[in-house]
């Protein structure tokens, strides 16, 4: 195997980095619906213990195809704060669906040729852009499974494994299950 296979691999992987530089240099990601989410993320964690919030909110848990960040902000925001923790996955999901590029054209070709790089100039797109989190979430997630499955092909067991990773994806983002 020779050095160049693994260049692809490694501007792959820099690009990947350099697609998430936009949620860290801004103070709050440039995206339309954030603010939105950044405050349904606050009613969700503190609804009950904050009476300001629970005389003007309700809110209730239930199991949808669409709750990706919303299960992530739960364990992160104690860890991180609610501002961080926000910031933190929006900085994941273009990071996640440049590496996801990768991951599909590893397996598929053994190597990263103009392909996956050509498709990060479809990581900001107008969804991300807007501010569809759990949308963009589940389709990094859906690309990273179909890679999976391609990987796994002649494996007994590749359904045993692909079911709860197909129910993951589902519940992040119907439209990602609805892709894988």
């Amino acid at each position: 195997r020779r050095w160049y296979h693994d260049v692809g691999l490694w501007i792959g992987v820099i690009l990947a980095f350099a697609a998430s530089l936009p949620v860290l240099v801004a103070w709050a990601p440039q995206m339309t619906d954030y603010p939105s989410h950044l405050a349904g993320y606050k009613i969700q964690l503190e609804y009950g213990t904050n009476p300001f919030l629970t005389a003007y909110y309700t809110f209730k848990w239930e199991w949808a195809g669409n709750l990706g960040v919303e299960l992530l902000m739960v364990p992160l925001t104690p860890l991180l704060g609610l501002e961080p923790a926000g910031k933190f996955i929006t900085w994941t999901i273009p990071l996640l669906t440049g590496l996801s590029f990768l991951s599909v054209g590893w397996v598929l070709r053994g190597r990263i040729g103009i392909g996956p790089i050509l498709a990060f100039t479809t990581i900001w797109s107008p969804a991300l852009l807007m501010g569809f989190l759990n949308y963009s979430l589940s389709l990094a997630l859906a690309l990273f499974a179909f890679a999976g499955w391609v990987r796994l092909e002649g494996w007994r067991w590749r359904w045993a494994v692909m079911i709860p990773v197909g129910f993951v994806i589902w519940l992040a983002h119907v439209s990602g299950g609805g892709v894988l």
